[in-house]
């Protein structure tokens, strides 16, 4: 996502000119599953012989004149180097910097004359490499090397004819500019392990390095606009180092294994495992799937953090060293380690521990520590009435929570290979069941003693998808709404910029969005906004580890603008891990629900850039909503509106009006509860006039409905078919079915079932009607249900088969007919536009 900062001059928002567009960080990742294949691999070297033959040949004539002398400090070698972008191979010529007992340490010359890469560079990478690590890795004296060797294994240690166990005992790291296509945005390849540097069978030994030998991004994987970023060079020491030793055990493990194994590797060595939050945003992908995505990344994070912590460091050693690949290799190394579980049940246990995270008295259900995010919640229901189908991919996962029921109960249908879980949750209890399929579950402490409970889906089948479904029921206590003027994904004002702030030190200044409760009974739960701070755009001037915060209001109203704190204002600290860039910030306002109960005027949610906060807050702003409900606080030195609240459309006015039909991206999250009465409801049903079996059936009302709270059933002497509403565009008064048919003569009845927009009482209403089928030879009779009404057709009044319906009333509850205050008796019949 590309942005432009924006800065105060003299407490005014205003577009800086001379500030270039920026662009948040981008995204690193390991490019070793990406190059590491035998038909790329042939390809490119192929490629590198026909477009460049004169430095095959150079560097074949470089290594008969090499010799086996000792290598010493301040040599220069010519490396190939495998170039990302191009498919083929390129050398780059490096020195030798640093060694120690385990590794050698390689700059590319013109790394070094640019100042990518400083001695400062090489002496904390070596130092990480050999001898000490940070308080949080596995042991913090000692470095990577011999951490990852004491978990994980030996490298191959293989001499320049690639014969195992003969080198000289030290890994090669090699640091420059990958080729990767990276153009300045967007993610890049900051290191990979290339497996034709150690094997004789690649296919490509005529460029190969012949020795253990890893390789590290210079730019912008250490450098970038004037920063470096050592750590981020460190722990993909870490992560490569794990593929080295696992090619030398295991060469043809699965990435999704693999990859999980050098992730954990990063966490071992004591630089934090990657955020789960990827994973768990769409948690219906299948385990081992890879794409080589961050999310891919993410998802094998976790589940090799949760194994390691569920089987322990000697199952972790023996997955690597186990020469089987994939399910059958993780299973004979459970066995190795004394463990009889399956892939399966570990699979399922997983499942289950990242809803639970915590708490549970079963260990298979939880980490030892925070996630720091939860699953993406596949349906998150307060109104227990549901009916829905769904399909599950192999080895996959769907989260679905009910909150606020009284009396509820659920029935699963479910496939083979789909099985589900019950994790009932509350202030001081937790509760994980199995759940049947095809009988009914209840929860009759939901609401009590359990605030929610979420049930896990899960297909641990190896290769098939499944479809499954769940009914449930129960009497709606309160539900949530999500009040909001955006649709989630910010809009650029110009060109490149989403984002509006006030700069950094700017303090006293404020954005505030305005809210409406729905109705006099709720609660303000939550607020969400959608926030990113200075140091994460590329040209930011705050540093990495500075603080991302902001002191959040909420406000009463003072003559449409904000007013007096309905709560104190309180300091959020954004986790990143829980809450990456990019999404909406959550933040709980359930210990403040005694002030924030029954809100009747507008309120209105945001943040203040106090005296203590000295990094940028910046805002995403979105063009869905055009009405104006955002506001800017001006500042005491603001030259016309100081001290004081303008709306983002006075702003815009002093800004070319660039933000004209904008709105900041800030939500409030209400729990609503409308006990005053059912809604009233009006059913019936439109006939087409030519294809007259056709029928749309119309459930209408005075008051606004629930989308959720809508079900019915249409029922005919055939059977009975469930009705399935949408509404009418433009409105919340009126829903339509137009899938219906008629399929034989009778009495046709017609049940709906719902509830006003924020209540929690339900209208139950029936409506029938009478259909005959005509035929042209035959006569017949036809009457309204009431019998009040009786119509003959005589023998031949229509040309062919025809349905005709008799309806007590108006048929058509969104007719309004002049003059039926004087008609003595009102029916329909159809079709409409028959004679």
């Amino acid at each position: 996502m590309i942005c432009l900062l924006l800065s105060v001059a003299l407490g005014r928002i205003a577009w800086t000119q001379d500030v270039a567009p920026a662009t948040l960080a981008g995204s690193a990742r390991c490019g070793t599953s990406l190059i590491n294949d035998e038909k790329l691999i042939r390809e490119a070297w192929l490629r590198t012989q026909v477009e460049s033959p004169g430095i095959v040949e150079s560097m074949r004539q470089l290594s008969l004149k090499k010799g086996a002398r000792e290598l010493m400090v301040g040599d220069q070698h010519v490396f190939w180097v495998f170039n990302i972008e191009k498919s083929k191979f390129d050398t780059v010529r490096a020195e030798l910097m640093a060694q120690g007992t385990l590794s050698y340490v390689w700059v590319a010359l013109q790394e070094m004359a640019n100042n990518h890469v400083t001695m400062d560079e090489v002496n904390a990478i070596l130092t990480a490499l050999e001898h000490s690590t940070s308080s949080s890795s596995l042991d913090s004296t000692k470095g990577i090397l011999e951490i990852d060797r004491q978990v994980f294994g030996n490298p191959p240690n293989i001499d320049a004819n690639f014969e195992k166990g003969k080198g000289d005992g030290k890994t090669h790291f090699l640091i420059c500019d990958i080729q990767d296509g990276w153009t300045g945005t967007g993610g890049f390849v900051i290191g990979f392990f290339y497996s034709v540097d150690v094997d004789p069978t690649s296919g490509a030994v005529s460029t190969s390095n012949r020795r253990d030998m890893l390789y590290i991004d210079s730019y912008p994987g250490i450098y970038l606009n004037g920063k470096r970023r050592t750590r981020d060079a460190l722990s993909t020491l870490s992560h490569e180092f794990q593929h080295l030793i696992h090619w030398n055990y295991d060469p043809h493990e699965v990435t999704f294994f693999n990859e999980g194994l050098s992730e954990y590797s990063e966490h071992l060595c004591g630089f934090g495992l990657r955020s789960s939050a990827g994973y768990l945003a769409n948690t219906n992908v299948t385990l081992m799937n890879w794409n080589n995505t961050l999310d891919d990344y993410s998802r094998a994070a976790l589940w090799t953090l949760y194994v390691a912590e569920q089987y322990g460091l000697t199952f972790i050693t023996n997955l690597t060293q186990n020469k089987s690949t994939g399910v059958r290799g993780f299973e004979l190394a459970l066995g190795q380690s004394g463990y009889s579980a399956t892939f399966a049940a570990t699979l399922g246990n997983f499942f289950t521990a990242n809803w639970v995270v915590s708490g549970a008295v079963d260990p298979a259900y939880r980490y030892r520590g925070l996630l720091g995010s939860r699953p993406t919640l596949t349906g998150d229901y307060s109104d227990p009435n549901v009916l829905r189908t769904d399909t599950l991919r192999q080895q996959a996962a769907q989260y679905i929570a009910f909150s606020n029921a009284k009396d509820f109960r659920i029935t699963f249908t479910l496939p083979t290979g789909v099985s589900v879980r019950a994790v009932e949750s509350g202030p001081t209890a937790i509760r994980v069941r199995d759940v049947a399929g095809g009988t009914v579950f209840t929860s009759p402490e939901l609401g009590t003693l359990y605030r929610s409970v979420v049930f896990v889906a899960m297909n641990t089948h190896p290769t098939a998808s499944g479809i499954y479904s769940y009914s449930g029921s129960g009497e709606l206590v309160m539900f949530t709404a999500e009040e909001k003027y955006d649709d989630g994904m910010p809009d650029p004002y110009s060109q490149y910029a989403p984002y509006i702030g006030f700069g950094n030190t700017r303090t006293t200044l404020g954005m505030a969005v305005r809210f409406q409760p729905a109705v006099k009974g709720n609660v303000l739960r939550k607020a969400r906004l959608f926030v990113a701070f200075n140091q994460e755009f590329s040209n930011g001037t705050a540093l990495p580890g500075d603080d991302k915060d902001f002191n959040l209001h909420v406000w009463g109203d003072d003559n449409g603008k904000p007013g007096a704190d309905i709560i104190p204002p309180f300091l959020v600290k954004v986790n990143r891990d829980k809450y990456p860039l990019g999404s909406f910030v959550d933040v709980d306002l359930t210990p403040y629900a005694s002030s924030l109960t029954n809100l009747a005027g507008p309120i209105y949610v945001g943040f203040m850039e106090d005296e203590d906060d000295t990094v940028g807050t910046y805002m995403a702003i979105d063009n869905t909503t055009s009405d104006d409900y955002s506001f800017i606080y001006r500042g005491p030195n603001h030259p016309v509106a100081p001290s004081r609240w303008q709306t983002l459309r006075e702003v815009s006015a002093l800004n070319n009006h660039q933000f004209d039909g904008y709105n900041l991206m800030m939500r409030a999250v209400f729990e609503y509860s409308d006990s005053s009465h059912a809604p009233t409801l009006a059913l019936g049903f439109l006939q087409n006039p030519i294809l007259s079996e056709f029928i749309e059936v119309v459930a209408a009302s005075s008051d606004e409905l629930r989308p959720g709270s809508l079900s019915g059933m249409l029922t005919q002497p055939s059977g009975a078919t469930q009705l399935r509403f949408m509404n009418i565009p433009g409105t919340m008064r009126a829903f339509i079915d137009t899938s219906q048919q008629l399929l034989g003569g009778g009495t046709i009845s017609i049940r709906v079932r719902a509830a006003k927009r924020y209540g929690i009482f339900y209208r139950d209403t029936l409506a029938a009607f009478n259909a005959r089928l005509l035929k042209r030879e035959e006569s017949a009779v036809v009457s309204t249900p009431s019998g009040q009404v009786v119509l003959t057709i005589e023998v031949g009044a229509v040309r062919g088969p025809l349905y005709v319906t008799a309806f007590d009333g108006i048929s058509n509850p969104l007719a309004r007919p002049d003059g039926l205050s004087h008609a003595l008796k009102v029916f329909s019949i159809g079709p409409p536009g028959t004679d």
